[in-house]
């Protein structure tokens, strides 16, 4: 029986793809993160409540992630609903947004360091603001790397009626 890369199934090798590589570095990245922002306690500091975006951030791009690791590894964008969705514009968009939001949450995690003074929830701001802008470099490499493909997110042939230009 030939194989359809047309359909819907299980797909483990997403994670060896240069995609999957950098939905899994930026998943890990993430993760820490949020660790980083929880040891912190910033809920306990007036002071250090605009942390609370830097963790929303975070946590987006962690839900957004394991999201789309579901979407691939079950290889729904060739479901018959997902089909005609422009998934290049969609990662691209998705990449470009996370990146600003890690860039606002760098920002505020380096103001609040700047409000503690030295210490230990210093030390752990900082280090929020240093995985920011590591997290908002990866995103930013990302969508070079999806900008400069070219090629969409779906396995349809070009002359599938389904298959709409991106």
């Amino acid at each position: 029986m030939p194989h359809d890369d047309s359909s819907v199934g299980l797909d483990l090798n997403c994670f060896t793809s240069r995609d999957g590589l950098f939905a899994t570095i930026l998943f890990i990245l993430s993760l820490i993160l949020v660790i980083l922002c929880s040891a912190s306690d910033y809920w306990l500091f007036a002071p250090s409540l605009e942390m609370a975006y830097v963790s929303f951030s975070s946590a987006y791009s962690c839900v957004t992630l394991l999201f789309l690791g579901l979407l691939y590894i079950c290889k729904l964008y060739n479901a018959s609903i997902c089909a005609c969705l422009p998934w290049r514009i969609l990662e691209l968009g998705n990449c470009i947004l996370s990146a600003i939001f890690h860039f606002i949450g760098m920002a505020i995690s380096a103001s609040v360091a700047v409000k503690f003074g030295r210490g230990n929830r210093y030390n752990l701001f900082v280090a929020c603001a240093i995985f920011s802008v590591i997290i908002m470099g990866v995103y930013i490499a990302h969508a070079v790397v999806i900008f400069r493909s070219g090629k969409v997110k779906m396995a349809r042939s070009n002359n599938d009626p389904r298959n709409v230009p991106t």
